[in-house]
């Protein structure tokens, strides 16, 4: 079990760069250290419907009714080696989009999710406690 690698709890922050807004719907690119690809979305639907695939795949955070165990079928595979995730956020940050967020889910508990969410650009952290939330402030910024 040494030899495979672990997903950390770095593993769910991504960078999401905000490249169109328009009545209330974000379009962008998210990007994950942990993800061998971009992976682009059309609206805040696809958005959420995005990083839930994400987040499945990885399969961390782990959803909270799910049955949990140390079973070697938990680990994932296709991680490739963590750089600094900060670094490579701030390398994206400001070469694209109107917006950058840095989201950073920690739990996926009552069938939601809470983490912290950072404005990049206005170095500006919050914490959320639901998905909701979470857009609510991303719609927050972007309406400024």
């Amino acid at each position: 079990m040494r030899d495979k690698k672990m997903v950390t709890s770095m593993a769910s922050k991504v960078l999401v760069c905000v490249t169109s807004y328009s009545e209330g719907e974000i379009k962008g690119t998210i990007y994950n250290d942990y993800y061998e690809k971009k992976i682009s979305f059309l609206s805040t639907a696809e958005l959420i419907k995005s990083l839930e695939s994400l987040y499945n795949s990885l399969s961390f955070p782990q959803k909270f009714m799910e049955t949990r165990s140390f079973g070697v079928n938990k680990l994932v595979k296709r991680v490739k080696k963590k750089k600094e995730s900060d670094i490579v956020h701030e390398e994206v940050a400001g070469k694209e989009g109107i917006a950058n967020f840095s989201i950073h889910v920690k739990f996926r508990m009552n069938a939601d999710w809470q983490g912290e969410i950072c404005w990049i650009e206005k170095n500006v952290s919050q914490n959320f406690n639901s998905t909701l939330e979470m857009i609510k402030l991303m719609d927050s910024a972007l309406n400024q």
